[in-house]
């Protein structure tokens, strides 16, 4: 999709219960041409009523290792919650 057009292509997803194949999958995805990256620090599993807490420290480590923006997705209701996330993960956004 990304070699078919000349819009920018972006991708959001959220974090895989084993933290290498988040890695490899987040590389993968970079690898594909895609030029900014969302990150939702929670499983799948992990929504509704099963939220759980948010994992920054994936989002720190998906930001350390790919070269595009990286957003951070999940958990933030206060601007005091975005500004802590934005410093504990490096995220562009």
């Amino acid at each position: 999709m990304v070699a078919a057009t000349s819009i920018p292509i972006t991708a959001k997803i959220r974090k895989l219960p084993d933290e290498e194949a988040t890695l490899r999958l987040v590389q993968a995805i970079e690898n594909c041409g895609v030029s900014m990256l969302t990150v939702h620090g929670r499983l799948v599993t992990q929504n509704k009523q099963l939220t759980g807490q948010v994992d920054w420290g994936i989002i720190r480590k998906i930001k350390q290792t790919v070269g595009i923006p990286v957003v951070a997705n999940g958990g933030i209701e206060t601007l005091e919650e975005a500004m802590n996330c934005l410093e504990e993960t490096g995220a562009n956004a």
